[in-house]
């Protein structure tokens, strides 16, 4: 019986030996996986702290830029949709407030008289067709332009091309556009 007691009494000091390395194993495996999430914690921090200082350092520029600068969004069929953004140039040379120009398209800029209404057709089908196939024409053509326009920008091209906006007071000017 004593040894029995004996054997019991190593199994239970056993078993608690055995406990105690288990969880200074765990112990060990946690410490290590804090020390890991504080360096990702830090790298984390610091890549914020530097895309803040550069979103900070555009948002400065376009800001202070003397140039024109507009934003778009793309419309779920590809073609640019309404400005999301405009700078104070924008609003000043074209003399909108902001959130006017931010209800705007490229499109509504353009003085209207400049645009070519629907190159290619002869003389006859510009006769014959009316003023409303001559629009519905116009805005598919135009459409065209913009989605191809688009497409090259979202491949990481640069497009750059000659308009004529018309300023809300009805004056037109002509611009360069660069995207």
């Amino acid at each position: 019986i004593l040894a029995a007691l004996v054997v019991s009494a190593g199994a239970a000091l056993f078993v608690c030996v055995n406990t105690l390395r288990r969880w200074r194993r765990r112990n060990r495996l946690l410490e290590f996986r804090q020390a890991q999430l504080e360096e990702d914690l830090q790298a984390e921090v610091k890549v914020r702290k530097e895309s803040h200082a550069v979103a900070d350092w555009f948002r400065v520029l376009f800001a202070q830029t003397d140039a024109m600068v507009f934003v778009q969004d793309i419309t779920a069929d590809g073609l640019p949709g309404r400005f999301v953004e405009v700078n104070a140039a924008a609003c000043a040379r074209l003399g909108y407030d902001r959130d006017t120009l931010l209800g705007m398209t490229w499109r509504d800029l353009e003085a209207e008289k400049e645009r070519q209404l629907v190159p290619g057709l002869t003389r006859a089908e510009l006769v014959i067709l009316s003023d409303r196939e001559l629009l519905d024409r116009d805005q598919v053509l135009a459409q065209s332009e913009m989605r191809r326009h688009t497409d090259l920008l979202l491949t990481g091209q640069t497009i750059s091309y000659d308009a004529t906006f018309m300023r809300k007071d009805g004056e037109k000017i002509l611009v360069e556009a660069t995207a």
